[in-house]
């Protein structure tokens, strides 16, 4: 199997997923059908996670690949609060804003990424700004009466960023490329977005060390079949529902087994603009319904 087809697979996991959601808030599916199905979603994550490390093992530009996951991390967020604010689902009306601004461990925590890219070199001003937006944005709360459009939970996007923001550090370590100064900063930094943004993303802080995991591991691909297999059962476990869910995302080892190497297709743009679009149109579908 292709990355693309592997991306395919992932996608239609997940839309599977989300869409089962919203229906279900709105009576649409039945409580069995509903496990079954967000079962299904469960083979999406592993499969991404693989592409990532997969992905910035072959990228040209590891700094742009960390900086468009961040930009798409924001990009998502409105997509995603809109679709999945419980509150969103019940008759939710549009009003006068209510904004609210979480802390200022937010702005430390820009400062800190801002002076770790400075120092290392960097003066891209698409990226300072993205860098600011990645932060930032996790601190607001925002409604427009009733309607949630940016809340504390936080898009897959903003996970799968810091994994790869701590693997492109790890990285670097090994090939020494950053200043001390940078590379302290860079290490605060990410410390920082781990214990302040992280605990309020999919998937939680486990999901960081499985990317890790995955990257330590990345020169065999039985070693990460395994690392996807230990993540699988200590993620879900083997109780009730759970066991459902482990049993899918342990069906992702298959793809992930028959990966061939090749790139097939190249569509990346298509996968990225998925993500918020499908959520925004989820979001949308919830407020006619």
């Amino acid at each position: 199997m292709s990355v693309f087809t592997l991306k395919l697979i992932a996608l239609v996991s997940m839309f599977i997923d989300h869409s089962t959601f919203v229906f279900y808030m709105h009576n649409f599916i039945s409580p069995d059908m509903y496990i079954l199905l967000r079962g299904v979603g469960r083979l999406a994550f592993p499969i991404y996670c693989f592409l990532l490390v997969n992905g910035f093992q072959h990228t040209s530009n590891k700094q742009r690949y960390v900086s468009r996951l961040m930009l798409f991390a924001v990009i998502s967020q409105i997509p995603f609060s809109l679709a999945f604010s419980i509150g969103n689902h019940y008759g939710a009306a549009l009003g006068a804003p209510q904004i609210s601004f979480g802390g200022l461990q937010y702005i430390v925590l820009a400062l800190l990424f801002l002076s770790a890219y400075l120092i290392g070199g960097n003066r891209k001003v698409s990226h300072i700004f993205t860098i600011c937006l990645f932060t930032l944005l996790p601190a607001f709360t925002l409604k427009l009466g009733t309607v949630t459009v940016i809340d504390g939970s936080l898009n897959v996007f903003f996970t799968l960023s810091l994994g790869l923001s701590i693997i492109s550090l790890i990285d670097t370590a090994k090939g020494k490329t950053l200043s001390p100064p940078a590379f302290l900063l860079s290490v605060l930094a990410i410390i920082g977005a781990v214990l302040v943004i992280q605990p309020k993303a999919d998937y939680g802080l486990f999901a960081l060390v499985f990317i890790c995991m995955l990257y330590v591991s990345k020169s065999k691909k039985g070693y990460q079949a395994l690392v996807i297999f230990l993540w699988a059962c200590l993620q879900y476990g083997f109780s009730g529902t759970n066991l459902l869910f482990t049993g899918f995302a342990l069906l992702s080892l298959l793809p992930v087994l028959l990966y061939n190497g090749k790139k097939g297709p190249s569509l990346k743009y298509l996968f990225y603009i998925f993500y918020p679009a499908h959520l925004l149109i989820l979001g949308l579908i919830s407020f006619v319904l």
